[in-house]
Parts: C-alpha cells; sequence; structure tokens
C-alpha cells in the first residue's frame, strides 16, 4: 500500500509541475524553469518507480 501511494505522490507532483511549466513560463521565467527542474525530477522519478513496481508485482496499479 505504501508503494502505491509512493506512485501516485510522484504522479501528482508531476503533473503540477507539468501545469506550473504550462500556466507560468511566460509570465514568470523563472518560477517557469523551476517548475520545468521539477518536472524533469518527478519524470525521472515517476518512471523509475513504476518500473520498479512493475518488475515486483508485474502491474502498476
Amino acid at each position: 500500500m505504501k508503494q502505491r501511494m509512493t506512485l501516485v505522490l510522484w504522479d501528482v507532483a508531476l503533473i503540477i509541475g507539468i501545469a506550473l511549466y504550462i500556466s507560468l513560463h511566460h509570465d514568470y521565467p523563472l518560477i517557469g524553469w523551476l517548475s520545468m527542474v521539477m518536472f524533469l525530477i518527478c519524470t525521472r522519478n515517476s518512471i523509475k518507480n513504476h518500473t520498479a513496481t512493475y518488475t515486483l508485482t508485474g502491474k502498476i496499479y
């Protein structure tokens, strides 16, 4: 159960990073760049966690 919650939290952080980047990168370049870094970190962690979960259980959710 804890691993599933970790997956969901990283996915939510990824979606928030994408939304921040799309909505703020024109008006506030610094916030746009910081959200882009958040997006890249969350993408890497999300893929890593999904791969590990799939390897262990054979299913993601």
